[in-house]
């Protein structure tokens, strides 16, 4: 059974800062001028004699695990197995400004993962920028009660008080208090008041949900815009987080989408409430949201499910047919009162994940329906030596059978040993199994681009059962090697694909090096090493130390990867390590990275909207190197291929432009190409990869991490998502300065590929024109595609790099449909008259 991916559920600095929040733009915030009577410890309402509650607590150390979130000095506010988490600790110095945020609810203080990231409250304007409360949270006594859930009126009462928290400040001339209480049914009660609210100003949350689905008490999960809203919920895999504004008639909520190529990122959500004062609770539960929202006393309708005696699952869907949430569902089958509007359809999945019925939510036939007989494909993969393989495979339904959902059903021990995620398994131990329903399918095995492929189209019957065996053979040279320095995972506040879980994927698409990216979060995958499954020498990759350091505040930068980084000290809050990247111009952010340790510094989707390509917003001229006054140029990679680009290649050109750009201004770079994979599926690790060719180990330089930062400073690499591609100008591999002996030197070609790899085009580019192409004829084969030897004439200064492509797309190995098979070098930087500089001239 697949393990459940972890939602990131522990505050992070800054919620990818790509987009604006939903509330709009934020306002620069200031130092919060402290509220006229601010309450101290013990209110003056409480009687002298009253019980209190001890419920509040502050962290003597803080949270390390990858999903949680609380430094040292954080408030606790424990009530009723929910432990709600406040930013107590002032901000550090180039890091966004959340002091006073509820900032990670949590069933328990263990790692759990719940889909929490940030809570705050604050005023937006009628220009639609938030101003957020900024403030030092302060000890109160509240009594337990809210409007609720308070008692009948005239009915005997014995009033309970408890420990909260209150934030109080003026905020650019408005007055804000709120204070968080623990309410008498379990959770927290919030209640806020402003002054002075500017015309048409409301009262607000900002609530930054990261990954996880936000789910509305109606109108579903997929929604946009502004919508009135009774209740909604924030769904992680193994609990909720539930807002529920008193006056729901008064309440809306705010989102957007961004679309960048086929993915969609949605911003934070934006809660504003009519008028000067606004009471809520907020509440974590392990129930799902369709049972959580349920329970808060809305209007409700009763669906019964059940599956002939079986446990399973129901997912719910909306008017559109898009998921909202799924429950597990026991032998017994259940009743669900759900809100009113909440869904439309729902499908009903054995354990298995194969689809038993989908219908309205009052079918007879969802109460107790019957599953099909199955058929059942088990997987055995090993290299040419009889190795068992770590392997990706991906099952595509064809002539009207649908695409499965598929749930691996390997035995789990301790260790984790594969991934399940729509219709594609990865396998650490080369073992798979999975349950179709009975239909045609076309099924792919694979191992990454540099190895053979084995591809079946199958039509299975009821009860059918086949076991493929699968030999993947590497066809690559032996000291061909692949990394892949930007990936996400759990620590970004846009994933939700655990550290374990991203591991597996790495190695399953034979990606050798790789470094841990998340945005404004120092991670180590060493940390989640001993939860897998031990892995045969040379098929695990080595994993580096990073950090994506995601610019926000005044100015949107972009984002730029720092690696490798020195392990977190012991007992040291991640926090407390980010990088400074709020309000932080290029060349200080730069220094930041220099200054944490990192040896190298990689400009990510250099020109990628909205607002996260660094070329884009310092104004770099793609064809006189000019840029504006922002621009700094102490990085060493620049990413010319991302993964988002796969089927674009018109974009990777681009990026091969702007790094010839960068000659022209005497700025030599590495040419990487990485996934930035988020997900386990749709941008899959290790497309685009970057082959690095290595130096041979020293022993000043013995460590394979070492070996890997001295060829990208001395930019020795290849970008490729497909072939591997080799090329030498006058003997000197990519990225060298090349000071030939005459006016021509002489340039090896070889490209090498698996038969199912397309490889049609190669060409030579000189500064980033192309002089010579060559078609690549004959049968494809595994090996050896194309290798020539090139005069090039060299007249002047300039750049040459080698371009592979086809416009054959890939096969089914990837979601994307035209994905492309492209390669390029870095360019060779020629420095023809042997001055010691590059000068470009056009």
């Amino acid at each position: 059974m697949k393990r459940s991916s972890v939602a990131s559920n522990r505050f992070r600095a800054v919620l990818l800062v790509l987009f604006a929040a939903a509330c709009g733009p934020e306002a620069k915030p200031a130092a919060p001028t402290p509220h006229p009577g601010a309450v101290g410890t013990t209110s003056p309402s409480t009687p002298p004699d009253a019980p209190v509650l001890r419920t509040l607590s502050t962290r003597t150390t803080p949270r390390l695990a990858p999903h949680a979130y609380g430094r040292s000095g954080d408030f606790v506010l424990a009530h009723r197995g929910g432990r709600y988490t406040f930013a107590a600790t002032e901000d550090g110095l180039g890091k966004k400004p959340l002091r006073g945020a509820l900032v990670d609810a949590d069933l328990a203080d263990s790692d759990h993962e719940d889909a929490h990231l940030w809570f705050r409250p604050a005023w937006r304007g009628a220009d639609g920028i938030v101003h957020p409360l900024v403030a030092e949270p302060l000890r109160t006594i509240c009594p337990i009660a809210s409007p609720s859930n308070a008692p009948a009126k005239g009915a005997p009462t014995e009033q309970t008080y408890a420990e909260g928290l209150e934030l109080r400040g003026f905020v650019d001339g408005a007055s804000l208090v709120t204070t968080f209480c623990p309410a008498k049914d379990g959770g927290v009660h919030v209640h806020s008041t402003g002054h002075n609210l500017p015309m048409g100003a409301s009262l607000a949350d900002d609530l930054g949900p990261g990954p996880s689905p936000v789910v509305l008490d109606h109108g579903g999960a997929v929604w946009e815009g502004t919508h009135a809203f009774a209740a909604l919920a924030v769904a992680g895999p193994k609990s909720t987080f539930v807002v529920k504004p008193d006056l729901a008639e008064h309440a809306h909520a705010t989102r957007t989408f961004v679309h960048i190529a086929k993915e969609t990122f949605p911003s934070p959500v934006c809660l504003t409430y009519d008028g000067t004062s606004v009471d809520r609770i907020v509440q974590v539960t392990e129930a799902p949201p369709a049972v959580a929202l349920g329970k808060l006393g809305l209007p409700t309708r009763t669906a019964r499910f059940g599956l002939s005696g079986t446990a399973g699952t129901v997912t719910f869907l909306d008017d559109g047919g898009e998921p909202i949430t799924r429950v597990e569902m026991p032998p017994e089958g259940f009743a669900l009162a759900v809100p009113v509007g909440f869904a439309k359809e729902a499908i009903l999945r054995d354990a298995k994940g194969v689809v038993c019925a989908r219908g309205a939510l009052d079918a007879p036939a969802l109460a107790n329906a019957s599953c099909p007989k199955n058929a059942r494909l088990s997987f055995t993969v090993h290299t040419e030596n009889h190795v068992a393989a770590p392997f990706h495979v991906i099952v595509h339904g064809e002539d009207g059978t649908p695409d499965p959902e598929l749930a691996d059903l390997v035995p789990q021990g301790e260790k984790l040993r594969s991934v399940a995620a729509k219709n594609s398994v990865y396998s650490l131990d080369g073992r798979a199994a999975i349950e179709l329903l009975p239909g045609k399918y076309h099924v792919l095995v694979t191992r990454g681009p540099g190895s053979t492929l084995d591809e079946r189209h199958l039509a299975l019957v009821p009860g059918a059962s086949e076991d493929l065996v699968s030999v993947l053979r590497n066809v690559l040279p032996v000291d061909a090697f692949a990394a892949d320095f930007h990936l996400h995972a759990a620590p970004s506040p846009d994933s939700t694909v655990s550290l374990a879980e991203r591991m597996v994927t790495l190695a399953s698409e034979s990606v050798t090096f790789a470094v841990a990216t998340d945005h404004n979060r120092v991670t180590d995958y060493g940390t989640a090493r001993g939860e897998l499954l031990d892995v045969p020498a040379g098929l695990f990759p080595t994993f580096a130390v990073g950090d994506e350091i995601t610019s926000g505040g005044g100015g949107l930068f972009g984002h730029f990867n720092a690696f490798p980084l020195p392990p977190l000290p012991t007992g040291k809050a991640p926090e407390d390590y980010t990088i400074p990247y709020f309000g932080v111009r290029p060349k200080d952010l730069f220094l930041g990275a220099r200054r944490a340790g990192a040896a190298i510094v990689q400009v990510n989707h250099p020109r990628m909207p909205p607002k996260i390509g660094y070329f884009d917003q310092t104004a770099l001229d793609a064809n006189t190197g000019l840029a504006g006054p922002d621009f700094s140029d102490d990085f060493d990679a620049v990413e010319a291929h991302n993964g988002i680009w796969l089927e674009s290649p018109n974009r990777v050109r681009e990026g091969l432009a702007d790094i010839v750009a960068l000659a022209r201004r005497g700025k030599k770079v590495a040419a990487t190409g990485n996934s930035d994979s988020h997900k386990l599926f749709l941008e899959e690790p290790g497309y685009p990869r970057t082959y690095v060719f290595l130096p041979k180990a020293t022993p000043s330089q013995d460590k394979l991490e070492a070996r890997v930062v001295a060829a990208v400073r001395a930019r020795n690499t290849v970008v490729s998502s497909g072939p591997y591609l080799e090329a030498t100008l006058d003997g000197a591999l990519p990225g060298s300065v090349v000071i030939p002996k005459g006016k021509t030197a002489t340039l090896r070609i070889r490209v090498t590929a698996p038969a199912w790899i397309p490889v049609e085009e190669v060409s030579v580019l000189v500064e980033g024109s192309p002089t010579k192409t060559f078609p690549v004829v004959g049968k494809a084969t595994d090996g050896v595609r194309f290798e020539r030897t090139v005069t090039v004439p060299l007249a002047k200064d300039t750049t040459v790099v080698v371009w592979v492509e086809a416009k054959t797309p890939l096969p089914r190995v990837l979601h994307e449909r035209d994905a492309r098979a492209i390669a390029f070098t870095t360019p060779f930087y020629v420095d023809a008259n042997g001055d010691g500089k590059l000068t470009l001239t056009p």
